[in-house]
């Protein structure tokens, strides 16, 4: 299965869904569930604001640079 199929898995499990409620508010990934406080680029922190997923599972899914253009 390839990145972007698992990450729309990942993001319909029902664990996912309920953190999701909470991950910003206790600045935590709603997919791994671990403190999502330090990045490495503005562009990170951007996606976590939108997404609420961590740099680390953002370049997991993403690609190891983050988005790729």
């Amino acid at each position: 299965m390839d990145r972007v199929q698992e990450l729309i898995s990942v993001l319909s499990e029902r664990d996912v869904v309920l953190r999701a409620e909470t991950a910003k508010a206790q600045k935590r990934c709603k997919i791994c569930g671990q403190p999502a406080i330090k990045f490495t680029s503005q562009r990170s922190a951007l996606e976590y604001s939108i997404s609420m997923i961590c740099e680390s599972c953002q370049n997991y899914y993403y690609g190891d640079d983050g988005f790729k253009n």
